[in-house]
């Protein structure tokens, strides 16, 4: 299966139509809370969405309403990427698994 990627949207607006989607969904976060994405298995899902947000990371508020929709906050190490690099180095993450 090809990956999609979608036009931008308002971010409450694609948060809201994602929440209902029955579907692995993961966050990039710079939260202490946050699992290694090597440590949560997708729960043997084919399909996820992932969001990534700008640099410096998703605003609190912004990273509550994705865990409120379902998104679970994921963290990829930790050094700090790029807001380009790091949805690259997540994609290769998710392939390599």
């Amino acid at each position: 299966r090809v990956p999609q990627v979608h036009e931008p949207a308002a971010f409450a607006e694609w948060i809201d139509s994602r929440a209902r989607l029955d579907t692995s969904k993961i966050v990039l976060s710079l939260s202490p809370e946050a699992v290694r994405l090597s440590a949560r298995p997708l729960a043997g899902s084919n399909e996820c969405i992932c969001l990534s947000g700008p640099e410096g990371g998703l605003e609190p508020r912004e990273e509550s309403a994705a865990a409120a929709a379902g998104f679970v906050p994921v963290t990829l190490g930790s050094r700090v990427l790029r807001a380009d690099t790091a949805p690259i180095a997540l994609l290769s993450a998710l392939v390599v698994r």
